[in-house]
């Protein structure tokens, strides 16, 4: 019997999972045999060192980095056997033994280790929604790039000269983001850059991959078993300046998919930075497992932020031409400094001929997330009728207004249409919206439902519908005015007249 066992004499021929300069797998040179050891030897399938990597090095760690064997052939640590790094950087020896058994050998590797007891021919995958980079360096993908080998070989006597060599597949994608900030702009701390996707998934929170399954032929990928993900990643950033004068790097791993169906966009890529938001929009993108894809941002320009005369502070977003407030409004004044009335009493409020607010319930706390409810009164700006409505002044910002119909339809109308906006700008999720809701979220407009107030005083739709006015009145009826509204069970903005005196939410669009 004899046994498989990493020593230092084997460290040129460590496992090496090579970066890849953004090409396609190809078949290694075969490892060359020495000595009189038993060496298992592996490397990436492409042609670089650890990971894939496009020009970049990831170091193994010593003592932290595993990768798992499996051979049913063996007599001993045969199933899910970790071998351990034994140092640290491009190549290392690794330290574990497994004994011979007689005939064929069929080896199975995978990086990195999974613990637990489960089938080694069935480990379990997994690619949370979260990832950390801490500077401008890709350290953190190491152990998030799994991939896969196999080898059979003959054991032959005891003394003779074997070698197991492993050629290493990639099972995910990475993403390589160059960020780079538009002249003129000051440089800003990079916080975290979100995804995404209208068509696939992009995180994998459980599954299982059989080790045993062929490698998948050109750029298919491979089958991964009772898959449950998402279509959003978050790479958290601390460490990283973003400026005009270079590009910063920002490296996330991700599930590969086709991202090609839609027209508005496939992909959406959230920026955030100390300096505010940005999005932009990618599609007809097919990411395919093992590459490494370069996403070059340049010319970023952060909307930033605007403050009320409350002084509550927006965060603002720009979405095709425009830059809208990315929370709903929640100020007590115009923005000259007056107050507008707070009106509490449903049946004052039925009656109101001029502008007023509310807070949901009458529930000043609400307001904090939801914004205040204002009747149209208070939302008017139009020349002919302010004047009567609010004394002619402006409930929004100093350079901002509530946006008219025609500005609204801008909106939808750069994200597909009426049928299909409100899905992109729905806040995601069901801590706001009630269950089965469909928003994503993917343009950071952050649309909350805040419910109404309706002309009898009587409040109601909260985490239901978000309801917002628009600047302009009904030419068929002088009580009504147009506003447009989302549900959290569908994915339309759709647009409505009703009576002045309901309470919606506003929302204002920079001049």
């Amino acid at each position: 019997m004899k046994t498989i066992k990493f020593t230092a004499f084997s460290i040129l021929f460590a496992l090496l999972v090579l970066v890849s300069a953004c090409k396609k797998e190809t078949n290694p040179v075969a490892a060359t045999q020495i000595g009189s050891k038993i060496l298992v030897t592996g490397q990436d399938a492409g042609a670089g060192l650890k990971s894939t990597l496009s020009g970049l090095t990831v170091n193994w760690v010593a003592t932290t980095d595993k990768m798992g064997l499996y051979c049913a052939e063996a007599t001993s640590n045969k199933t899910n056997a970790a071998y351990t790094a034994a140092t640290t950087g491009a190549t290392s020896s690794f330290t574990g033994a497994m004994t011979w058994g007689t005939g064929t050998h069929t080896f199975y590797a995978y990086y990195p280790w999974v613990t637990g007891s489960a089938a080694a021919t069935a480990v379990d995958l997994y690619l949370g929604g979260s990832q950390t980079q801490t500077g401008n360096t890709s350290s953190h993908i190491g152990a998030l790039d799994f991939t896969l080998a196999r080898a059979a070989v003959s054991p032959g006597t005891y003394g003779q000269l074997v070698d197991v060599n492993l050629n290493f597949n990639h099972v995910f994608t990475l993403l390589e983001f160059d960020l780079q900030l538009a002249a003129g702009q000051s440089s800003t701390n990079l916080s975290r850059i979100s995804l995404y996707s209208t068509d696939s998934k992009l995180s994998l929170y459980s599954g299982k991959i059989n080790l045993t399954q062929a490698t998948p032929t050109g750029e298919n990928s491979y089958v991964i078993d009772n898959a449950v993900g998402y279509n959003t990643m978050t790479l958290w950033v601390s460490g990283c300046t973003l400026s005009s004068g270079s590009v910063t790097k920002a490296y996330m791993m991700i599930l590969p998919g086709d991202q090609t169906a839609y027209t508005y966009s496939d992909m959406s890529i959230k920026i955030i930075s100390d300096a505010g938001v940005t999005v932009v929009e990618k599609n007809g993108i097919n990411f395919v497992r093992g590459k490494c894809y370069t996403i070059a941002l340049s010319g970023l320009i952060f909307s930033g932020t605007v403050s009320d005369v409350d002084s509550n502070t927006y965060q603002t977003v720009t979405i095709g031409t425009q830059t809208w407030m990315a929370s709903n409004l929640n100020t007590s004044k115009y923005n000259d400094g007056t107050p507008i009335p707070n009106e509490t009493v449903d049946g004052t409020w039925a009656a109101l001929t001029t502008g007023a607010y509310c807070n949901y319930s009458n529930t000043p706390s609400y307001s904090t997330t939801y914004g205040k409810l204002y009747n149209w009164f208070a939302a008017d700006n139009n020349e002919a009728t302010k004047v009567a409505s609010n004394g002619g002044k402006n409930i929004c910002p100093s350079g901002w207004h509530v946006p008219s119909r025609a500005e609204r339809t801008i909106l939808t109308a750069y994200l597909g249409g009426e049928d299909v906006a409100g899905k992109y700008l729905k806040v995601d999720g069901t801590s706001y919206w009630t269950s089965s809701n469909t928003g994503t979220n993917s343009t950071g407009f952050t649309a909350y439902p805040g419910g109404i107030r309706d002309n009898l005083g009587v409040f109601g739709l909260l985490g239901l519908n978000g309801v917002w006015w628009s600047a302009t009145g009904s030419s068929t009826y002088t009580t009504k005015a147009w506003y447009w509204a989302m549900s959290n069970l569908y994915s339309p903005a759709y647009e409505f007249e009703q009576e002045k005196q309901y309470g919606n939410s506003v929302r204002c669009l920079h001049d």
